[in-house]
Formats: structure tokens, sequence, C-alpha cells
């Protein structure tokens, strides 16, 4: 008889699998970003930090989101695609946090990985509160 394998996305970021409830090694701290009040034209940058807390190593393919928005990742110390993120080992992602028009504002970034043979996604809750 085939298993089923089902992932899925809890908030914060964290997959968990249906066959036992085993947690994705991937997390984010803290595990959703505000960046607060802004006033445009200002720009506001924040540092986010990966952890590999599992006992076996990682493999990140990307970081993304789904459209360009007012959030943009500016640049990371992590390894992506052929390298492997070991075990206990922490990387971080740059994010800024531009916005174009006075109201909240909210995205997702999401970082896809292989671990144990399967892919996993950790989606990273960020907002924002553009105000004069």
């Amino acid at each position: 008889m085939k298993k089923l394998l089902m992932i899925l996305i809890l908030a914060g970021g964290s997959s968990a699998m249906a066959d036992g409830l085993t947690f994705s090694p991937l997390v984010s701290e803290p595990a959703s970003f505000e960046f607060g009040r802004i006033s445009p034209p200002a720009v506001a940058f924040k540092v986010l930090t990966l952890s590999n807390r599992g006992r076996r190593d990682i493999s990140i393919q990307s970081i993304w989101r789904r459209v360009p928005a007012i959030f943009e990742v500016t640049g990371t110390t992590c390894p992506i695609g052929n390298r492997r993120m070991i075990s206990g080992e922490t990387c971080t992602i740059n994010v800024r946090y531009m916005p174009t028009n006075l109201d909240m504002s909210f995205e997702n970034i999401f970082v896809s990985y292989f671990f144990q043979g399967g892919l996993g996604t950790l989606a990273i809750p960020l907002s924002g509160n553009a105000r004069f």
C-alpha cells in the first residue's frame, strides 16, 4: 500500500508532516516581522535569522515572494542551491520596507528547502504601517 505524505504550513512558518507530526528543521527568528510605523518616503531595514534546528543538513533552494511589493530581500548569508546548511547553523536574510502608500502592508517571504528527502516551505509573515 502506498503511503500518503502531506506537508502542512503552520502559522509562524513551521511545516509539519501528517505521518507523525515531525516539525520542519528550518525556523525563523522572529517567526514574523513587524516593521512598525514608517513615514514615507522613509525606509526601514530588518534582519531575520534562519536556524537549522534539525539533526541533518538541509539544502535551501530559494528565497522568494509572490509579487513585487514594498518588502524586498536585499541580501542573505544563507547557503542557496548546492551548498548545505548544516545542523545547528544559522544564516540571515536582510529585508527592506519601503512603503509607497499610507496603509497597513502585509506580505510573506518564502524559503523553499530540501530536508530528509522531502521539500519544505517556510512562510515568514511581514507587516508594516505607513503613516504621516
